[in-house]
């Protein structure tokens, strides 16, 4: 339900998502072997949704093993349950395809890489990255403005720190990490 409420009304319930991660997260405190029994229930009509809980079940069991704090644990799981959301948005068929993805079919799946996040992929090349500005992202700032405020992010990326070094000094770049 709570996948199917996202794909129609396109838009997140954040009760919901809510619940859900406490429920998985109370279920992994009793039975720490839940992710290997879901195996059993995968099926090509629910891809998304056993993909996100199983994603979402592994990120808590590694998260608790190394001793995230219980806090830490629920944003993980919060971020894990809606890492491939973006997926709904594509044709099922694409998703549950056997054979090789067409290019036409490439092309589908890589609109809606970031899902719900504040950018989508725009162009993913050789040495740069280009995010655009998601129009159906749902977040507002304190003001009610819709964000983000910029509409589009562009990462180069480099193996060699000196040319790197001097696109930053050329202005040709904003930021080095």
């Amino acid at each position: 339900k709570l996948f199917t409420d996202i794909k129609i009304n396109d838009c997140i319930n954040h009760k919901k998502i809510n619940d859900v991660c406490r429920n998985i997260i109370g279920a992994i405190v009793k039975d720490k072997d839940l992710l290997l029994n879901l195996n059993n229930i995968k099926n090509g009509k629910k891809y998304i949704f056993t993909h996100s809980i199983s994603g979402t079940i592994l990120s808590i069991n590694i998260a608790t093993s190394i001793g995230y704090s219980l806090r830490d644990v629920y944003e993980l799981a919060y971020g894990a349950l809606l890492h491939d959301i973006g997926m709904l948005k594509i044709n099922e068929e694409i998703l549950t395809k056997k054979n090789i993805l067409t290019p036409e079919e490439w092309i589908e799946i890589k609109k809606h890489p970031v899902g719900t996040g504040a950018f989508m992929l725009e162009n993913f090349g050789n040495d740069q990255i280009t995010l655009k500005r998601n129009p159906s992202y749902w977040r507002k700032d304190d003001f009610g403005n819709k964000l983000p405020f910029l509409d589009k992010v562009v990462m180069t990326y480099t193996k060699n720190k000196k040319s790197e070094l001097l696109a930053f000094r050329n202005r040709k770049i904003d930021v080095v990490l």
